[in-house]
């Protein structure tokens, strides 16, 4: 990111030390050592108080930037889709379990929601990777870590519909036996 040496230039411009130019914003001097290093970047607070010291505008300070701001934001918004699928997975199963101590009606409704909210976020999810084309786990973990993003090559339409088929008979019995195996070990059904 350009705005590390953008904030050095203009705090030199200004005959500040980083010190000084750290009390005038009230933060510490590795605050403002880590945003010169592109380590961190500056709240809007900070963005607004740095472009006020120096007699320019935000505008001005982030122009550069602005690509790198977006990005660094859609992969948080991505990362946390992630983790809500996860968890959303997670609660799913917790909420299948909570049969052995809650009403069963209070179950299935924690059951549906959990796995409603699931599937809303994995529909978010593939929108977003279709709009960044990440096609495969690869690339979006690429994409996570910073890394270079590989291109896809691209595949039949059948050799596509047959690995989502076979994805679906693998998630299904990955799934329906550990269901089976909770059912069966916490809950005491039997088959």
């Amino acid at each position: 990111m350009r705005l590390g040496s953008v904030l050095v230039e203009y705090r030199k411009q200004a005959g500040l030390s980083q010190e000084a130019l750290a009390e005038k914003l009230y933060v510490s001097r590795q605050t403002i050592s880590n945003w010169e290093t592109g380590k961190t970047y500056p709240d809007v607070q900070s963005l607004v108080l740095l472009a006020t010291i120096y007699h320019t505008t935000v505008d001005v300070l982030i122009h550069d930037d602005v690509g790198e701001i977006q990005r660094r934001g859609m992969q948080q918004r991505t990362r946390w889709l992630m983790i809500g699928v996860l968890g959303c997975i997670v609660a799913t199963y917790l909420a299948f379990l909570s049969q052995r101590w809650l009403s069963p009606v209070i179950s299935a409704l924690l059951i549906g929601a959990f796995t409603t909210i699931g599937i809303a976020l994995i529909v978010i999810g593939s929108l977003t990777a279709k709009r960044l084309q990440l096609h495969t786990m690869r690339q979006i973990a690429a994409y996570l870590n910073n890394e270079p993003v590989q291109a896809h090559d691209k595949v039949s339409r059948i050799r596509v519909i047959s690995q989502a088929i076979l994805g679906a008979i693998i998630g299904l019995a990955l799934g329906g036996g550990l269901l089976w195996w909770l059912a069966t070990t916490f809950l005491g059904w039997s088959f």
